[in-house]
């Protein structure tokens, strides 16, 4: 079967690239007390260049250690502990440096007052400065345009979510069922977008990266096996994989920091911005569809559709096996 054929192909080809697949991400965790010090957790995963090395990133210079560092030794890596201080003001203003890492930092920060902030440090912007805590929240306006055209760039970059829309477009057929599936897929991400931003649902960054890869092999695999069956429930898949597309969205707007005061309206525009960007997605794919209906022969449209289904299925296995590798590893 061509699903059967389009996995081996993808194994084929993780294979041939395996050995350009990056670290897992390094993740570090700033707990700041009452009395200004702050415990520093750091947790480093199958990196021998930073093993048995505690100073994987760099604090603003006013934070010196109080006590020092210990490593806890782990199967995969190894974690560190120490605590600072950073004199009265705490994390007031201390820039938080990954020191221009190859690799991705994820960063945790949590202040006195509970409020929480989340940043994915990388090479291209290896440096963050945490927010003074009398600092005055951005004006709604701001929060509103800055979240909802994150959320716009999140979709439109991320090419699972955005080969899963177009397969679902091709999985599904006719007008009503459309609506209902693409519909239960925005029900299903919002809901779990929701659970994750606020702290209510947390699945490990690496098993949902691996799992939409699978929503997206799994959907060409059924596409591929039933190609002419109509779902006779066209919401119920969509919404499931919505379910596990939300926990993906999530992490991109963990990685931009939230206030406590701008949560709810962060998430808002955020899952906002996902929607315009998917509809647009939608849109388009319709649109050439109704142009190729006009131009072009039926059994030419269901070969560029068995292709399609094809490319899809290559893709979410390669990202399938990369991720799961990654995970094992």
């Amino acid at each position: 079967m061509m699903w059967r054929a389009a996995f081996a192909l993808a194994l084929l080809l993780h294979g041939a690239s395996a050995a350009g697949h990056g670290r897992d991400p390094e993740s570090v965790t700033l707990e700041e007390r009452g009395d200004g010090t702050v415990d520093v957790r750091v947790r480093v995963v199958d990196d021998p260049s930073r093993a048995g090395a505690p100073w994987s990133f760099a604090l603003s210079p006013r934070c010196v250690v109080v006590d020092p560092p210990v490593r806890e030794a782990e199967a995969r890596g190894e974690r560190w502990r120490w605590r600072v201080g950073c004199g009265r003001a705490g994390l007031d203003g201390v820039v938080v440096d990954s020191l221009g890492a190859a690799h991705e930092t994820l960063l945790t920060v949590r202040r006195r007052d509970g409020a929480l902030l989340s940043r994915a440090l990388r090479p291209a912007v290896p440096w963050v400065v945490v927010p003074r805590l009398d600092e005055p929240a951005p004006s709604p306006l701001r929060t509103v345009r800055s979240f909802a055209g994150l959320g716009v760039a999140h979709l439109a970059t991320g090419a699972d979510h955005l080969l899963f829309l177009v397969l679902l477009l091709v999985r599904v057929r006719g007008a009503r069922a459309r609506v209902r599936a693409v519909t239960a897929f925005t029900a299903g991400h919002a809901v779990t977008l929701a659970a994750a931003a606020l702290d209510l649902v947390a699945v490990p960054r690496a098993w949902v990266e691996a799992l939409v890869a699978g929503t997206v092999w799994l959907l060409a695999a059924d596409t591929a096996r039933t190609p002419r069956t109509e779902l006779s429930h066209p919401w119920a898949l969509p919404l499931a994989f919505g379910l596990v597309h939300g926990l993906g969205f999530a992490d991109g707007l963990r990685d931009a920091g939230l206030r406590a005061g701008e949560r709810g309206l962060a998430l808002a525009s955020f899952n906002a911005g996902i929607e315009v960007s998917q509809l647009a997605v939608v849109a388009v794919a319709l649109g050439v569809e109704a142009v190729a209906a006009r131009t072009i022969a039926a059994d030419t449209r269901e070969r560029a559709a068995r292709a399609v289904v094809f490319a899809a299925g290559v893709a979410g296995g390669a990202w399938l096996c990369s991720r799961v590798q990654e995970m094992v590893a």
